[in-house]
């Protein structure tokens, strides 16, 4: 790009680490077993030359995606700038070292930890939208069709403790003038994209949610989120 900066960022290499983390995602969002908040966003930029729709989102204009993870203090512990506008975010997060790594259990990722006042064990989970994969170590928020009142008060909570991605995205632009206007992106992008889910593993990342859901409106529940779900 020609306009630079720098984020200090630091993925965490011990299961220590990850849970001061995990530890900040309960204290301030009331998400337990949270290792960050994941999501993508369309950074403008001119179109390069002989491209085609290459660099063309679903948002109508030429863009390369940022993909961030996010601590509960709004801090970035992982960003990626080197995927083509038209991916959705899953597919980014899928062609960063970091989703690899997630991927291959690379991340030394904590075993499932007994959640607060509770007898449940779960496993330590990243949160992001709909446009991602649901898998054992990463949530998303049920579908809108046909919800019932204990999958409402789960969206709410994963949307509460989400939201810390989307308003990291904003201080940054706000920080870097750069990001508000079109930029020229770099180039030597990949196209490459492998992703494999079998039907085990799909059955069991639902089961984790239905523990989640069922935690969230029982043992776990606070007294304010029947007013906002």
């Amino acid at each position: 790009m020609t306009n630079n900066f720098t984020l200090k960022l630091q993925i965490p290499k011990t299961e220590a680490k990850w849970k001061v983390i995990a530890k900040g995602f309960n204290d301030k969002w009331t998400f337990p077993n949270c290792l960050g908040a994941v999501d993508g966003k369309h950074v403008s930029i001119k179109k390069p030359l002989h491209t085609g729709s290459y660099y063309y989102n679903y948002k109508i204009f030429f863009s390369i995606v940022l993909m961030a993870v996010v601590n509960s203090n709004y801090e970035f512990i992982m960003a990626d700038a080197d995927t083509n506008g038209r991916i959705s975010d899953g597919g980014v997060l899928g062609k960063t070292a970091f989703g690899k790594a997630l991927g291959d259990k690379l991340l030394q990722i904590p075993e499932p930890g007994t959640l607060p006042n509770s007898r449940k064990k779960l496993p330590f989970v990243f949160v992001g939208d709909e446009a991602f994969a649901l898998t054992e170590n990463f949530m998303k928020p049920y579908g809108q069709a046909g919800l019932t009142a204990e999958q409402r008060i789960f969206n709410y909570r994963l949307s509460r403790a989400r939201r810390v991605v989307e308003n990291s995205f904003g201080i940054l632009v706000s920080r870097f003038g750069v990001l508000q206007r079109p930029i020229e992106p770099k180039s030597g992008h990949s196209t490459s994209l492998q992703t494999s889910h079998s039907r085990n593993l799909a059955a069991s990342a639902k089961a984790v949610r239905v523990s989640y859901c069922d935690f969230f409106n029982n043992e776990g529940q606070v007294s304010w989120q029947h007013k906002f779900a």
